[in-house]
């Protein structure tokens, strides 16, 4: 993320203690609170870890972070897609004890027939130019959705039945 004009690191991360079928996630952040630079361990400063969001289910996907790390993306259990957009005065708020606050948007999308509840096993992508996230369902769609809103901009429906990994 640029703050003033200054690069910094943001590093989300989700946290589990189920295999994806679960309840109660946790979404994190990890940013500096000064000059603390993570690539190399040193600076003048140190980093916060803060709760973003509690998840009222699991997921075993890594989250999907914008350029400059102001948004962020998670998929979970029973297809479940959730955004956090612009985001950006509760990252730079030092207060440790803020409430972790609600998604932008949820969605649920394709899920799989013999199993609602399965999670999505695709962390999927983002656009070059942030606008939308491409991502497989938990049975056999490709889907694009606007990343601002969660709205569906398409659906392709794979005959195959595969599960597919987005890069």
């Amino acid at each position: 993320m640029n703050v003033n004009g200054t690069n910094y690191d943001t590093i989300y991360f989700s946290g589990s203690q189920s295999d994806g079928y679960g309840d109660n996630s946790h979404l994190y952040v990890v940013t500096p609170s000064t000059d603390f630079d993570f690539r190399n361990g040193r600076g003048n400063g140190s980093f916060l870890l803060k709760r973003v969001s509690t998840l009222a289910w699991s997921s075993i996907t890594r989250p999907i972070v914008s350029s400059d790390g102001l948004s962020v993306w998670l998929g979970g259990t029973a297809a479940t897609l959730e955004g956090w957009v612009n985001i950006g005065e509760f990252l730079f708020s030092t207060d440790l004890q803020s409430a972790p606050i609600k998604p932008s948007w949820s969605a649920t999308i394709q899920q799989n027939e013999k199993d609602p509840s399965q999670p999505l096993l695709s962390s999927g992508a983002l656009s070059s130019d942030g606008r939308f996230l491409y991502i497989t369902g938990a049975s056999n769609s490709f889907y694009c959705l606007n990343a601002r809103s969660g709205r569906i901009k398409w659906e392709h429906d794979e005959a195959s039945h595969q599960t597919a990994f987005i890069a």
